[in-house]
């Protein structure tokens, strides 16, 4: 059971590490475009 829980755990956060590495890039490009556009 704690396994599972382990698991559900560590899947939730390599969703979120996704999410984080696919906007701030996107954050990035933006700030980057507002100051030298």
């Amino acid at each position: 059971m704690g396994d599972f829980k382990r698991m559900k755990r560590m899947k939730r956060r390599n969703e979120f590490m996704r999410i984080y590495y696919v906007r701030l890039p996107e954050f990035v490009l933006n700030v980057l475009r507002k100051v030298f556009g």
